[in-house]
Order: C-alpha cells, then structure tokens, then sequence
C-alpha cells in the first residue's frame, strides 16, 4: 500500500510502498531541475529519516521524460540555491541505497543525479546524454567524477565531449544502466533491484575504471581541441575527465567545479545559450495565433529539381503525403527516383523508423505531370526556376486548381514575393518559404511575409515547418531577406579583400580559424558557381554603376571554371578528388585584377580579414533589423548560424558585434 508523504502538488515527492521509498518528479514538461526541483529534492531527502522500515529508495518521474537537465534560464539570471551539489551530496549520503528508474530521457544535470545511485534501470527508448557542451560548459556537478568510474577511457571522452545522448542500450553495454526493462515491468523490476543485497556500490564509492596514461590523455585533448574548431568546453571536459581520473576526488571535484563555473561566463556560453533560447522564440510572432492555421496531411510541391526535391523529401520524412508536379511525365519520374534515392539514405540514418519504414514513405509520394492532382492539398510549395515570369504563371496554374482557401508558397531567395503575390486571385494566401540547401537536411526555413498575406497563411506556413522538422524565420521582403541579403555583403567583402591583397585560401583560412567548417571560396567550388553567376547576370541591369562590384568571380565563371563539378574554380581538384589545391592561375588572375583597378595590394593577417569581413556582416544585419525585414537580432543570428554555417560559438554578427562593442549595441525589437 502507497503511503504519502509529502503534498501531492508539489513538484517532487515522497511515498512509501512497504520497505521502499518513492521520490517522483513531476514539472511539466520535461523535469528540469529548476531550484523548486532541486529543493523538493532536498526536502524528500531530509523526510526519510522518517520512515526507518525503508530498505531502499527509487528516483521516478511522471510523464515522458526522467530529468531534462537543468533549467537554463537559471544560468542568465545568476545560479540560485541549493545548487545541485549539494542536493547530489544529499543524495549519496542517503542512508539506504538507491536506483534511478529512468522512463525516459535523463541530460546533464538529470543524469548527474542518476549517477549518484547506486543503480539505474531504463526503459529501451530512454536517452541519456550530457549536452552541456553544446552551452559551452560541462557537468558541473560531479559528472566526470562518476563517469570514469564506470565506463572506459575512450567510451568516457567521446560521451562527455561529443555532448550526443545514447540510447539506453548503449548506455548499458557503456556501464551507465545496469538493465533494461519494458515500461509495464519498469517499477517491479526496479523495487526488486534496489532491495538486491548484491547493489552495486555508489558510482562515487567505486574505483576508477577509466585509466590512461599521460600520453593518451593528451592525445585525446589535442584531437578534440582539431575536432571542435575553436570549442572550448569539449577539451575542457576531457581535461575534467582526466583530473577525476588522476586527482584525489575531492580536488577533482573543486577543480572541476571550478571550471564549470568558469566556463559559464565565457563569451562562448553566451553565445551558445542565445542561441538556445533564440531558437525558442523564433517561432513566436507576436499577434499571430498557431491555432489559426489549416490541418495538412497532404503537401503538394510544384517542381521537381534540387529543392523541390529536397522538401518532398523532408516532407516524407515528416510522415505527410506528398503530391509533386513536374511538366510532363519524364520528368516527374526522375523526380521521382532522385526523392527515392534521398530517402534511402534517410533510412540509413534511421529517419523513417516512425513512418513505417522506406516503402511506406515511398507509397506516400505521387510524382506527377497532372496538376490537378493538386486539387486536394491544403498548402503547395511552388519551387520552380528563379524568374519572375515563371514563377507568377506557375502560381496562375496553381490557384486554377487548388481549393479557394489553400495556402500557395513560393520558394525563391531574391525575387520580389510582393510582386509575385500581386499577380495572385487571392494575394492573401500567397506567401515566401525560403528552404536552405539541401532542403532535407538544412533546418532554416525564412517565412517571408508579404504585404497582403493572411494570418491563417502564416500560421500555416510555420505549422508546416515545424512538421518538417525545420526553423521557422519571419522576414519581410527585400532583395535576398535576411539571410541571403547579409550573405552577399559578406561575399562581395572577402571579394573586394581580393582586389585588396587577400587571396582566396588566405581567406578561407581565416575563416576556418574563426570557427567557419569550411572557407567562403571552397564552400563555392562545392556548391558550383553557376548559380550565384547567373543570379548577378540578371541582376547586372539593374545595379548600381557607382556601387563597387568585383568582377573577378565572373571572369573564373567565364572562364568555364564552375568548381568541382568542372575540376576547377577557386581552387583546382585533381581527377576525382574534392580536395582543394591552390591554383597559380587563380593567384595571377587576382593580381591582374588589383593592377587593372589600379590597387596596389597589401598583405593582410588572419585578425585583419575577420575584422573586415565582420564588420560588413554585423553593420548589414544591423540594416537588416533597422529596417524591420527581421523581427528580432536573434532571429538574424539565428539565420546565418544555421542557414550559412556561421560558428555558433560566436553567436552570430549581431551577437559578435554586441561583445564586442558593449556601448554600440543594436538595437533589439525583441
């Protein structure tokens, strides 16, 4: 029979059945460790004392998660009491043995408190992962300290510094989970564990399991370091792991927690915690209702080359139906096996696990040159070629079709949406989804606003992102919107730093160094430069003839130089390689170019091309946000860290110009 023991509103609470113990979470949603938490958690621990026929004591939760981690709010607002040291130190001082009975997903702090059980026994869906990293920090309340008594050298590094949650069952074969158990037998195999004579000792009270020697501690510190490109928290916790290793506990403890304290306040954790709660609130407009938007089961996309192809997929992916409209036959056919193809590498990675696997989400796509098949779908991306003319008389044959309340989206990165919207019989179902390449995997997708579209439009239109599974962006119409406006300042500077002295793998270098994958130059031989060639083509008439413009990107271009595609660009590749090499005809066609403009060229340090290159970045999304084509700085950061590739340790332009000039920050309409 369950005994209360303690109010049943409150967030944490203490029942007894028998000889056990029950502590349950229950904050909605996800059981961060928020200071009510950690306090309910102290005060159930403090009742126990209580009740002296308890033999043992079970760490639950209700709902779907054990403990999310903590509640990050807490981190800008300043750390309060108790910490959750102190509630783990309670914890491991609990004078009957304990198991943590994880329903679910246990992160960061939520697994911290796990380890200080003796046990844990997982439902086979649970996650268990430290993420902190991915803010910038590592486990600051004793993480690395257990973690290295219970599983080996390597499996301790990558899980603590890649900050990837993993499955229960590889958390078992770890040493993290000691069983595995369905969630209806979860509990009675849980009390049965914890009443076991033979529980295993607190993690905290075992040896260490996770030796090295010096050597190989230091490799796997100089490999991370390579790997996180200018990450400090992933080294940092590998240093973490070594000093619980090597360290009397105590002083890995203090050092350990020092560092996490330390870490909290870099410039880097800023960023990363910015961006968490940015992408929180980019899905929140202002006067704009969720609810209003329409029910769609069924996505109809009117193109079938690189991006419409992407979005069916994604589309899939995301469990809805997908009919795709190509301009005869042959061609939706080939469209037709370039979605199957993606999808089959999504199955590969596990995507279409919960949509019945690759035939079922097969059997959901109709690849089609009838465009009244378009009938019944509620909302159609149209995602032909990027011209005016096109793309108005493909939305005429659209909305001669679809019912007189479906949604219709264009997807273009420059052209005027207000101006194809206009030509509309219903404007105010017309509006922009701007998808990133490749539109199966980029997350960011720009809902561009235009200047008749209805709420229902733009409700749906950022429903429909998020079954996708994508970020959703408001912007307003200008040339390029947000991301794509700020990208071409950011590319013609490193162009015009060229004409300036710069070469093209000088600046990528300084790129990467920066914190960028990939440099501007190499990323373009990658992505093929016809494209971005053709958009200045039919942009040339219209451009500015007192504006600068470098021409030295055309005369590669017209020089049938494509990139990788054609074996040469910015850079040349060797028959059949990818790897980028320094071209001298590249060098001298730069060179010629500063001579012709009458440059004299000047050499320039990695520091100096950052400068330039941020400078023109930040004063361009501060225009962005002056302007209101943005809603807020954090949408723009958010933007060009996962549309561009922008390091998200940085934070974004407007974060990096903010931190970097404290008394000439942007204004914010947030």
């Amino acid at each position: 029979m369950s005994h209360p023991a303690s109010p049943d509103t409150a967030p944490v609470s203490l029942t007894t059945q028998g000889s056990i113990g029950i502590l349950t979470f229950d904050a909605p949603p996800v059981n961060a460790l928020s200071p009510q938490v950690r306090q309910g958690i102290l005060d159930a621990l403090r009742r126990l004392p209580r009740f002296p026929e308890l033999q043992g004591l079970l760490l639950c939760a209700k709902g779907k998660t054990f403990i999310a981690g903590a509640d990050i709010k807490e981190m800008q607002i300043g750390q309060q009491e108790p910490g959750l040291p102190s509630v783990i130190a309670a914890l491991e001082a609990c004078p009957v043995p304990s198991v943590a009975v994880l329903n679910g997903a246990a992160l960061g702090g939520g697994l911290e408190i796990a380890l200080a059980c003796n046990a844990r026994i997982a439902v086979p869906s649970a996650k268990l992962g430290f993420p902190e990293v991915h803010l910038g920090i590592i486990p600051g309340a004793g993480g690395a300290e257990r973690l290295v008594r219970l599983t080996p050298f390597g499996s301790a590094c990558d899980f603590i510094a890649d900050g990837k949650p993993i499955s229960a069952t590889a958390a078992r074969d770890m040493g993290l989970v000691d069983a595995l158990a369905e969630p209806e037998a979860l509990l009675d195999m849980a009390k049965a564990l914890v009443l076991n004579p033979d529980l295993p000792a607190r993690p905290i009270e075992r040896s260490v399991v996770a030796h090295a020697s010096d050597e190989a501690w230091q490799e796997a510190i100089r490999n991370r370091r390579k790997a996180s490109k200018g990450v400090a928290a992933p080294t940092t916790a590998i240093q973490a792991l070594r000093d619980a290793a090597n360290m009397p506990l105590d002083q890995a403890q203090q050092a350990n927690r020092h560092r996490y304290l330390t870490l909290r306040e870099t410039r880097q954790a800023k960023a990363l915690r910015g961006l968490f709660f940015a992408e929180r609130e980019a899905r929140k407009v202002p006067g704009l209702d969720p609810r209003a938007a329409l029910s769609v089961e069924t996505l109809g996309i009117v193109g079938g080359g690189t991006m419409g192809v992407g979005i069916a997929a994604s589309a899939l992916i995301a469990g809805l139906s997908v009919v795709l409209v190509e301009r005869d036959g042959e061609a939706a056919e080939l469209a037709k096996s370039r979605v199957a193809k993606l999808l089959v590498s999504a199955d590969k990675r596990g995507l279409l696990a919960k949509v019945g696997g690759l035939d079922s989400a097969l059997a959901k796509l109709n690849a089609t040159a009838d465009r009244p098949a378009l009938a019944p779908c509620p909302f159609v991306i149209e995602a032909v070629f990027e011209d005016m003319a096109i793309k108005q008389a493909v939305l005429a044959d659209i909305e001669a079709v679809v019912a007189p309340e479906a949604i219709i989206a264009t997807n273009t990165s420059y052209l005027d949406i207000n101006a194809i919207a206009d030509t509309a019989g219903r404007p105010e179902r017309v509006l922009g989804l701007h998808f990133f390449a490749p539109a199966n995997i980029n997350k960011l997708v720009e809902v561009i606003q235009t200047k008749a579209a209805s709420p229902v439009a733009l409700a749906t239109a950022f429903a429909i992102a998020d079954t996708l599974r994508k970020l959703p962006i408001l912007a307003q119409v200008c040339d390029g919107f947000i991301g794509n406006r700020i990208y071409t300042r950011y590319r013609e500077s490193c162009d015009f730093l060229l004409e300036e002295g710069a070469l093209p793998q000088q600046i990528d270098a300084a790129l990467i160094e920066f914190g960028f994958k990939m440099g501007l130059y190499a990323v373009s031989d990658m992505s093929g430069l016809d494209i971005a060639w053709a958009m200045r083509k039919r942009r040339a008439a219209t451009r500015d003839p007192k504006a600068r413009y470098s021409a030295i990107a055309d005369k590669i271009c017209e020089a049938g130089r494509l990139g990788q595609k054609t074996g040469s660009g910015w850079y040349r590749y060797a028959e059949g390689s990818k790897t980028p090499e320094v071209d001298p005809w590249v060098t001298e066609l730069v060179e010629a170019e500063s001579q012709r403009l009458g440059i004299t060229r000047r050499a320039f340090s990695n520091d100096e091309i950052m400068e330039h290159v941020m400078q023109t970045m930040a004063q361009e999304a501060q225009a962005v946000l002056d302007e209101g084509i943005a809603l807020r700085a954090s949408d723009i950061d958010l933007t060009m860290v996962t549309g561009f590739g922008f390091p998200r340790h940085q934070g974004g332009p407007l974060f990096w110009a903010a931190q970097r000039e404290p008394a000439k920050q942007p204004s914010r309409k947030d």
